[in-house]
């Protein structure tokens, strides 16, 4: 199954699971059958991990940020060391999770 069917699958899981099969019926590609297993899978599964999926899936498809030596220019040396890390996909090293969610969405955008 290819990064593309994962989002699929966790996009119609999350937020048409009972429209599941007719959305899938129109589905062409040779990965289908899995696709349809994976959306069952998950259709069954709590929504907590319906939201994971699509939070895993859609994350596992972001390339790295261009913006954070930008980002990294307008800030204090050492949230500009946690930008520039996270826009390289380097380890931030042991900054507050708070601190590093904060830069990653400076990053990100």
């Amino acid at each position: 199954m290819t990064p593309a069917d994962r989002r699929l699958a966790a996009l119609v899981a999350a937020f048409a699971p009972t429209r599941a099969p007719s959305l899938l019926a129109r589905l062409g590609s040779s990965s289908a059958a899995d696709v349809v297993q994976q959306v069952e899978r998950l259709v069954a599964s709590p929504r907590r991990e319906r939201l994971a999926a699509l939070a895993g899936a859609l994350a596992a498809e972001r390339p790295a940020s261009s913006r954070g030596p930008l980002v990294a220019r307008a800030e204090r040396p050492a949230t500009a060391a946690i930008c520039k890390a996270l826009g390289e996909g380097t380890a931030c090293g042991a900054a507050a999770p708070a601190l590093i969610r904060l830069c990653r969405q400076r990053v990100v955008g």
